[in-house]
């Protein structure tokens, strides 16, 4: 796939209240967190939520039509064979400087949980482990729960059907995925709150390029 700058060819037409928006914000693969303002997306049937297959490309939206996508805990649902795809549907359905918000579990952050390489933050008390120890010094929460919420934390709850993480990223790594796929102008978001989930929030905002 080689980056261009001349706009798509032709607009794939959506067919929901939601184009119809003028200011169209879309909050994907939301479960029950319903935001007021936004389009809230998901699988599975939630109050106020529309159920779309998101897995399916290309989406419902026409080109060019959103202000804003948000991916909360949503990207790593999807096979890697899936990232460039999901991040380029993004790019077509946001506006020229649109804005992506992506948020996923911080791979380094949980490794190092399991590896015990500091420093890193229990993810009981939230306070920063500076040496190596079996317990957190703070709380006295066990290496070997740290160990288990980690894991846990990558690979998904597992308890219902699609509940599963495919995949794995660290900003570097996301950094990457997003400047391929049209996406410039990086910011973390939330550092503090994210660090101890193990997650890190990034945005981006729609450059130039596009990819047939």
């Amino acid at each position: 796939m080689h980056p261009k700058t001349t706009p798509p060819s032709a607009s794939r037409r959506g067919n929901g209240l939601s184009d119809r928006s003028d200011h169209l914000k879309i909050n994907l693969g939301c479960g029950p967190d319903v935001r007021d303002g936004y389009v809230n997306v998901d699988a599975r049937p939630f109050p106020g939520v529309e159920c779309q297959d998101l897995s399916t490309i290309p989406w419902k939206w026409d080109d060019s039509v959103a202000e804003e996508i948000m991916m909360l805990d949503f990207l790593e649902h999807f096979s890697y064979r899936k990232t460039d795809s999901i991040l380029q549907e993004c790019w077509r359905v946001l506006k020229p400087g649109g804005k992506l918000v992506v948020q996923v579990p911080d791979f380094e952050e949980c490794a190092k949980a399991v590896l015990i390489v500091t420093p890193f933050d229990c993810n009981n008390c939230e306070k920063v482990i500076l040496q190596p120890a079996l317990a957190c010094p703070h709380c006295g929460h066990t290496h070997s729960a740290s160990t288990d919420a980690a894991l846990n934390r990558l690979y998904g709850g597992q308890d219902y059907d699609g509940n599963w993480h495919h995949t794995a990223f660290t900003k570097s790594r996301m950094r990457r995925y997003l400047q391929k796929n049209g996406f410039e102008n990086f910011q973390e978001l939330e550092l503090v709150h994210q660090r101890v989930n193990w997650n890190f929030k990034m945005s981006a905002m729609k450059g130039e390029q596009r990819w047939d």
